[in-house]
């Protein structure tokens, strides 16, 4: 969202001048009746502008159920190549494939890079083999085997990696006795054949096999036995090379296979999303294998979906090892690092307590107990009661099952939460409801009718007898963002509770100690009650801090409509609210804004659109409604009417169709222009004449020169008030970058 702009109000004085004011000056170097004058206009100063971007889908598919809770895993993760291929010939008639030897490695791929190549195998691809022409020479004796005395006919196949061929042509011996044996001898193998299949019967044509041999010479010292058929067909034809690889791990999209016929010159080749791929062309010229790991990436965009949590790569969400399935799609989570220096998100989704190492989620195995007169681990005692809340402080991990308990663990561990670790928020029968924020050197606890504090340092002076003196608690356990930051530098939590969105605040500093409140953010700025929201409806609100916007962002479900509101720090004001939005969780992640709702899809905001898409391809949405409406406007608290001459507005010119609708309101009706401004500019072929603008393209921003629409709007207008309606419900983008308006005074 590009920042508020700054309305400038320019008043005519009786001596027939101007006075300009820019609205976010003070008015201190003007006489004292005109200064006068204009502290009344700055009271009614127009609300700043701002654009909300449209958005569109990043995943497809959508995942089966919504998407509850965003969040990021931002340790450092890499992965790593398996273990060798498996290399095998097969059988293609239509293959191109040279025979020979071949040498092969592979990678894994990610979004970030590719693993090293693993380690090399090799495989000969042999080539076409002939049926035998031959008949075998055979040979008989009469001992060292058991054949009865008949006459045996004798054929043989050549056999290599790929198959077999058909039989060659027929021989027949007799034998004389019952120890008689039989031996067949052969042509020299051709290229390619790596031994031979012997069938023999004692009817012409009925041959079956009675045996193999990987040299020319097979004996046949036994009797018959019911062997194999003779194939029906010449299996040894040209073939492909086939490479089996692991599958594809977590965090990667591919795998790329690399070939060579010489050892450790391998070059890509192609690359599959399988465990297998096939190579039946001959090699081409490609990059060289490579020999470092470039996959290291740090942080990953999280989603929770029913019971289980994804990862966003490769276009879509992949789900993660659920070594423990989710309580609840609903979680809480905290990212924590423990004294072994292991990096995991701990979990808290309403039963026990879980992690997620960047591939798998499990419910955390309780450590053993320290023995002696140490306190026990508890954390079974916990999972029993449900872990609701998680957070940290000072690299101790808090719980809390949504009750007035509290439970901490061991420092620097996530495993071990003593016995003696716990506090008890017993104030009024209040209860926790969401979860901590540090702050300073404390921590902030939201209840749902206050705010505890939690002081000291660690587990030996942890005190939790301290609360804010405020009866503004929690209402939406989601609406706690942790801090935001104003441009002077402040910080405060922002929350909502049952009046409207309020923020915890630094309110004195002396040599020893700081002191805290609480402060409305909405009072005389959005009327809250006027929206009836339910106490449902407020319990379920979800927010977010957007950076890069400066934007405190809260969302409310009424039934089918969804309520967003914008605060923004550099100017205090609140927008919207805007419609449309389906958002259960909101986070911006690597420089782009995400959010997730009931429909499964993980979207982002996105300011070159205009619309809301529902789908990647962008077929399907509902244009943005840029809708604003400025607050009341008056130029003078006399009792008379002022008079408004010219509003002009600056707005950014595109090369697409764009315009504005314009509504002034005044005490005696409104004035509406449908289309009042084409900020267009000329481009050939592009737009029609009359509703374009030539434009200097040598401007950093293109903007309009102001037009004075005097007749459209019937200006002059007299109005003790005033107020201006900007809008455009088209899928056409808006943004302005500054207004004026010009007027009198009464002179009264």
């Amino acid at each position: 969202m590009p920042a508020g702009i700054q309305p400038q109000v320019q008043i005519q004085t009786p001596d027939g001048g101007f006075l300009g004011l820019d609205t976010a000056s003070e008015p201190t170097s003007l006489s004292l009746a005109r200064s006068r004058r204009l502290h009344n206009i700055y009271q009614g100063k127009l609300r700043a502008l701002t654009q909300r971007p449209g958005s569109v889908p990043v995943i497809n598919p959508a995942l089966g159920a919504a998407i509850k809770h965003l969040t990021q895993y931002p340790f450092k993760q890499s992965v790593s190549v398996g273990a060798a291929p498996t290399l095998s010939a097969v059988g293609d008639a239509a293959s191109t494939l040279p025979s020979g030897t071949y040498y092969v490695r592979y990678t894994y791929v990610t979004d970030n890079g590719e693993t090293e190549a693993s380690a090399e195998v090799n495989v000969v691809v042999p080539p076409a083999v002939d049926n035998p022409t031959a008949a075998p020479s055979l040979t008989t004796a009469t001992s060292g085997g058991s054949l009865p005395a008949a006459t045996y006919f004798v054929v043989y196949t050549w056999v290599n990696s790929v198959g077999e061929t058909q039989v060659s042509p027929e021989a027949s011996i007799i034998t004389s006795g019952s120890t008689s044996t039989i031996t067949a001898t052969m042509p020299t193998f051709p290229s390619g054949v790596t031994s031979v299949n012997v069938y023999i019967s004692t009817s012409t044509g009925t041959q079956t096999r009675q045996g193999s041999t990987t040299t020319t010479s097979y004996t046949q010292s036994a009797a018959l036995v019911s062997g194999a058929a003779k194939p029906a067909s010449n299996t040894c034809i040209v073939a492909k090379l086939r490479v089996t690889v692991p599958a594809v791990p977590f965090h990667a999209n591919k795998t790329r296979i690399y070939i060579s016929t010489t050892t450790n010159t391998e070059t890509l080749q192609g690359e599959t999303t399988t465990t297998t791929f096939d190579r039946s062309t001959p090699l081409v010229s490609g990059a060289a294998y490579p020999t470092a790991n470039t996959t290291s990436f740090r942080g990953e965009l999280l989603a929770t979906s029913s019971t289980s949590l994804y990862s966003f790569y490769n276009g879509k969400l992949n789900a993660a090892t659920m070594t423990n399935a989710l309580n609840s799609a609903d979680i809480y989570d905290a990212d924590f690092t423990n004294k072994a220096l292991t990096n995991r998100k701990i979990i808290a989704d309403g039963g026990s307590l879980k992690s997620y190492d960047g591939s798998a989620v499990a419910n955390i195995t309780p450590a053993a107990n320290d023995g002696g007169s140490n306190p026990n681990n508890v954390l079974p005692d916990i999972n029993a009661k449900g872990c609701k809340y998680v957070w940290t402080h000072n690299n101790y991990i808090f719980i809390s099952p949504g009750t007035a308990e509290l439970f901490y663990s061991k420092k620097d561990e996530f495993d071990y939460f003593p016995q003696t670790f716990y506090g008890l928020l017993n104030r009024l029968g209040d209860y926790v409801n969401g979860p901590g924020v540090s702050f300073d050197n404390v921590c902030f606890v939201p209840l749902r009718r206050g705010w505890n504090i939690i002081s000291g340092t660690d587990s030996t002076n942890f005190t939790f007898q301290e609360y804010l003196n405020t009866i503004n608690g929690v209402i939406a356990p989601r609406s706690i963002v942790g801090k935001i930051t104003y441009p002077d530098g402040r910080q405060t939590i922002p929350y909502l509770s049952d009046d409207g969105v309020h923020e915890i605040v630094n309110v004195a500093v002396d040599s020893k100690s700081r002191y805290y409140g609480t402060r409305s953010l909405m009072k005389d700025k959005v009327d809250w009650a006027a929206y009836g929201f339910t106490e449902a409806e407020m319990t379920a609100a979800v927010a977010e801090y957007i950076v890069q916007w400066n934007m405190y962002l809260l969302q409310i479900k009424r039934g089918a409509t969804q309520y967003v509101f914008g605060y923004d720090t550099r100017n205090e004001e609140w927008y919207g609210p805007w419609t449309g939005l389906t958002i259960n969780s909101l986070i911006e992640w690597q420089g782009v804004v995400y959010f997730g709702g009931d429909d499964g899809r993980l979207k982002k905001f996105d300011a070159t659109l205009n619309s809301d898409w529902t789908d990647m391809a962008k077929t399907v949405g509902t244009p943005v409604d840029y809708d604003r409406i400025s607050g009341m406007i008056w130029f003078e608290d006399t009792g008379y009417p002022s008079m408004l001459d010219y509003y002009i507005l600056r707005l950014k010119q595109y090369s697409l169709k764009a315009s504005l609708d314009i509504s002034i309101i005044h005490m005696r009706g409104t004035v509406e222009v449908q289309e009042a401004l084409k900020n267009v500019y000329l481009v050939w072929d592009a737009g029609q004449w009359d509703n374009t603008a030539w434009a200097n393209l040598d401007y950093t921003d293109l903007v309009s020169a102001p037009q004075r629409l005097s007749n459209k709007l019937k200006l002059p207008r007299q109005g003790f008030y005033f107020q201006i309606r900007l809008r455009n419900n088209r899928d056409e983008p808006v943004e302005i970058f500054g207004e004026t308006l010009i007027g009198r005074t009464s002179g009264e």
